[in-house]
């Protein structure tokens, strides 16, 4: 069996920011992780009675069902979709840079040489073909040309028409390490380590400029007559190339206390990848005295791309932050994607990111726009490892403590009472009883009084190993790391006893019953079905060598979803003595958590990647609607009609359900009006307004006020006529007569006969 390695988390505390009005409504956290990661996740949810207000300004219909009304649309936050990670030889494929074309995304692969992949389903990329004997670091693509970095050979220039069949032109040496290229014209502009700029004469494959403008330079983009590079420790330097033959050095951005790698330019801004200073924003409208306008401390940041109003930072803390640039004086993170493995470069094309993940391969990601901040409530926990769910109480456990909580409210779960255990690590309900798997075997606990939770009984299972458990009628079936499957009778709680045993021989890790058969997952021999009809003689009745290591299962009908180590497997257990793969699909890192299915929607835990929603409606092709990166590790899930609760390592987060067609509200008439999301929400007016676009198809009168929960009207921000076109509307956090204090608001806007209406968070 084949095992690939995951990546380990690299999370740390959440800083936590809890809303000081509309109390057990609404929680918006704000979070950072040592991995790239700082992030904001807005809860965008509201009350019962702030949705009747909205329904009753609405003179629209809205589509959206009663159970489920807040759920959210996982296909608007950025996700993984599909993934190259080995060589045509089988072996882990080293991408160190990526750039993509229409037709083609080429890959510095290092001693792979340039790596030509066809993408026409970005959901399965393929190795078309590619180039060795190229010791390939960076690789950028203009028209037919694809030019490639190494640091011991140079630069090298690929004639590639045909995708299929690239051709090498010529290599020219450089004195130093040549780490980025950049193409303008006739000429190749080579960012060269501590040898400075090199100028290439692509017709002649001669250097015949260069400079050395001080500090190891990383990278090198060119707008016009001027080369921007990034020089280490010592910044920004703007060179004049006007002859190219001649660079001259123009302007320095200083020594920031920092390190600058990747460099992207739009207009008169140059944005910088800062090492864990994060992102730096120049404004080069003097080229020479570049002066900072804007920054945002994120870890780690070592590559840049620009897409529309956002920047994507990836770098090697494991992950890509998307950033809202739209005011580049106050740069806000708006979402994050946990990858594998560290981050070397990012290209995107199409709303497609193309991610170099070094020896996580190459990974193709889809970029929504605008992108959709996620939605969360969270319960601080010192340890979440699993969680069961009976009614409206939860139990989570994790390390020393089981705790019980009120989820009665999902957007404010509360702990009712805590019981001390020895390392909980799995957990189910049955009515009023909780199930514990721990260090020494099985404790039962009696949840009756969610205040005072009262241990029952307790049973030891053989070497202390127990992993994962589950229950069905009066027994529970136990799995031991080392020890195999322990069937235990439950009947009297008080006095559990061990009554059947099975030695699988190996690393038993996950388990899930339904009528007579256990689905044992074995990290070392895949999936294993038990009969368990006579409990104290288990019998192993049917196996399936899955790919990776099996662990956490669900079973719908004829159908086991089966978490793999990184793959989501559904398998037709309706033979048990005869189990085989209908489908399967990759997850981003290690998927090992038990799957929640809901109707053709299954949510699998994903450990550093947060949650994942397949599409399951095609068993043999599942697919991958979306994810939301939690704040740290997704150890397991449990459900309700209309939200995930999530053991998430430190907490347990609440992230509403992903919106069928059906229930994403839409408003019906006509489509000439086009409202884009608010920007930033929430928002806090000592950083700035908060910013409604609306695009109109013609000209007609507008009225846009604010409301707050109550429906109280608090400012009118326009009342009159607006022309045809975009048109961006500014609110300070004010009303009428002054400040306002901080809560949930609401926008309506009146446009003929057209009516829009809107949420927005105020923090203070």
């Amino acid at each position: 069996m084949h095992h690939r390695k995951v990546g380990s988390s690299h999370c740390e505390s959440v800083r936590r920011f809890v809303a000081s009005v509309l109390p057990g409504t609404l929680r918006s956290p704000l979070r950072s992780r040592d991995r790239a990661c700082t992030r904001v996740e807005t809860c965008r949810t509201i009350a019962p009675s702030i949705a009747m207000i909205v329904l009753a300004w609405v003179s629209v219909a809205v589509s959206a069902t009663s159970s489920n009304s807040e759920c959210i649309d996982y296909t608007q936050i950025p996700h993984i979709i599909g993934y190259l990670d080995e060589n045509e030889f089988g072996n882990a494929l080293l991408v160190e840079d990526v750039a993509a074309r229409s037709d083609a995304v080429f890959a510095a692969a290092g001693d792979d040489g340039l790596v030509v992949v066809e993408v026409s389903d970005p959901s399965a990329p393929l190795l078309w073909t590619y180039l060795p004997g190229i010791d390939a670091h960076s690789v950028t693509v203009s028209g037919d040309l694809v030019l490639v970095t190494s640091p011991n050979d140079g630069l090298t220039i690929v004639n590639a028409p045909n995708p299929i069949d690239p051709q090498v032109i010529g290599t020219v040496p450089t004195p130093g390490t040549a780490l980025r290229v950049a193409v303008s014209g006739d000429y190749a502009f080579v960012a060269d380590g501590s040898s400075g700029l090199q100028v290439v004469d692509l017709e002649s494959l001669q250097i015949v400029g260069n400079i050395d403008p001080a500090g190891v330079i990383n990278d090198v983009k060119v707008v016009g007559s001027f080369a921007y590079v990034t020089a280490g420790t010592t910044g920004l330097r703007v060179i004049d190339i006007s002859d190219p033959t001649n660079p001259i050095l123009r302007g320095t951005g200083g020594n920031l206390g920092d390190y600058a790698y990747e460099v992207e330019v739009r207009d008169d801004l140059v944005y910088m990848a800062s090492g864990d200073n994060g992102l730096r924003i120049f404004n080069v409208t003097n080229p020479q005295l570049p002066m900072l306008v804007g920054s945002l401390v994120v870890l780690g940041a070592s590559s840049i791309e620009l897409s529309g109003d956002y920047a994507c930072l990836g770098g090697s803390n494991q992950g890509v932050n998307f950033i809202d640039i739209s005011d580049p004086a106050a740069p806000v993170v708006v979402g994050d994607m946990d990858v594998p493995r560290f981050v070397d470069g990012l290209s995107l094309d199409g709303g497609l990111l193309y991610i170099a993940g070094f020896d996580g391969g190459l990974n193709v990601a889809r970029i929504p726009d605008p992108i959709h901040p996620g939605l969360v409530a969270e319960l601080p926990l010192s340890s979440s490892t699993d969680l069961a769910r009976n009614g409206d109480l939860l139990v989570n456990v994790g390390g020393s403590s089981v705790s019980v909580i009120d989820a009665s409210d999902p957007l404010s779960p509360q702990v009712l009472g805590s019981l001390g255990v020895s390392n909980g690590r799995a957990v189910r309900m049955q009515g009023n009883l909780t199930y514990v798997a721990t260090a020494n075997g099985l404790s039962i606990i009696d949840v009756a009084i969610p205040t005072a939770p009262v241990l029952l009984g307790a049973v030891a299972t053989p070497a202390g190993d127990a992993r994962a458990l589950d229950v069905q009628g009066t027994y529970a079936y136990v799995a031991g790391y080392t020890s195999g499957l322990h069937v235990v009778d439950v009947a009297d709680p008080a006095l559990p006893a061990v009554v059947g045993t099975l030695n699988t021989a190996a690393h038993a890790v996950g388990v899930s019953v339904e009528g007579g058969y256990v689905y044992l997952g074995n990290e070392v021999d895949g999936l294993q079905i038990v009969d368990v009809s006579t409990p104290a003689a288990p019998a192993i009745v049917g196996t399936l060598d899955t790919p990776d290591g099996a662990f956490g299962s669900t079973k719908v009908g004829d159908l086991l979803y089966l978490s793999d180590d990184g793959d989501l497997l559904i398998i037709d257990v309706s033979d048990p003595s005869g189990p085989f793969l209908i489908g399967s699909a990759r997850t981003p890192n290690g998927a090992r958590g038990r799957t929640v299915v809901s109707g053709d929607l299954a949510y699998v835990p994903d450990g550093d990647c947060g949650v994942h929603v397949f599409d399951v409606s095609d068993a043999s092709d599942p697919t991958i609607l979306g994810s939301f990166n939690t704040p740290e590790f997704a150890n397991a899930i449990a459900s309700s009609e209309s939200y995930l609760f999530v053991a998430d390592a430190n907490a347990v987060r609440v992230l509403p359900l992903h919106c069928s067609v059906a229930d994403v509200p839409h408003v019906l008439g006509a489509s000439d009006l086009r409202i884009d999301p608010v920007r930033p929400n929430p928002f806090h007016p000592a950083g700035g307004p908060v910013t409604i676009q609306l695009e109109l198809s013609d000209t007609r009168p507008i009225r846009l006020s604010v409301f707050d929960s109550q429906g109280r009207h608090v400012r009118v921000l326009v009342d009159g006529t607006l022309r045809e076109g975009i048109h961006r509307i500014d609110w300070d956090g004010t009303g009428e007569s002054g400040p306002v204090p901080a809560g949930v608001y609401l926008y309506r806007l009146d446009a003929s006969a057209e009516a829009r209406t809107g949420r927005i968070v105020l923090l203070r």
